[in-house]
């Protein structure tokens, strides 16, 4: 994080500036800063949240990790808070990313997890449930596309394929 004055680019200006790629570099930090911004957040606006939505170049997966942190602090009994990530195409202009959700959700399995195989069928049921009926390389599709964005924001994890099982994440080295 630094301190100074910045032009972000989209017709803002800040004091603060906080580099996703640094961010990403390893995975704890994201789940760390998710959790320190629910503490200073004020409680009305959490109470009152339904969408956590999140730039797609280096804010999906801080919004994805927000939501499913607020998500965990609520009761059963409270609607759950969806995930919205968007993209830019200008000034104020944005465009919400529907297929994401289903990149989130392979990312969140394979993230608690980590270092560990989750087996493709699991993701499958996660995905689809169990009455819904996929295609044979949708799983693959999804990882595929995490990958490409996970090396577009300079993440420090990789997917990987584990044969006739499924997929592990972890750090590259």
């Amino acid at each position: 994080m630094r301190n100074g004055h910045f032009d972000y680019g989209n017709g803002f200006h800040g004091r603060v500036y906080l580099n996703p790629h640094q961010l990403f570099r390893h995975p704890s930090t994201i789940w760390r800063l998710a959790q320190d911004l629910l503490e200073v957040l004020p409680v009305d606006l959490l109470e009152k949240t339904e969408v956590v939505a999140g730039p797609v170049m280096g804010g999906a997966l801080l919004a994805h990790t927000l939501a499913g942190l607020l998500d965990g602090r609520r009761a059963l009994t409270h609607p759950p808070c969806s995930f919205a990530p968007f993209s830019s195409r200008g000034d104020h202009d944005f465009t919400l990313r529907g297929f994401y959700a289903r990149e989130m959700a392979v990312l969140e399995h394979l993230l608690r997890r980590s270092n560990r195989v989750v087996a493709k069928n699991l993701l499958e049921t996660s995905l689809y449930g169990l009455s819904q009926e996929i295609g044979s390389n949708a799983v693959e599709v999804y990882v595929h596309r995490l990958r490409k964005h996970l090396t577009e924001i300079g993440a420090s994890v990789q997917v990987h394929t584990v044969r006739g099982v499924g997929y592990l994440i972890a750090e590259e080295k």
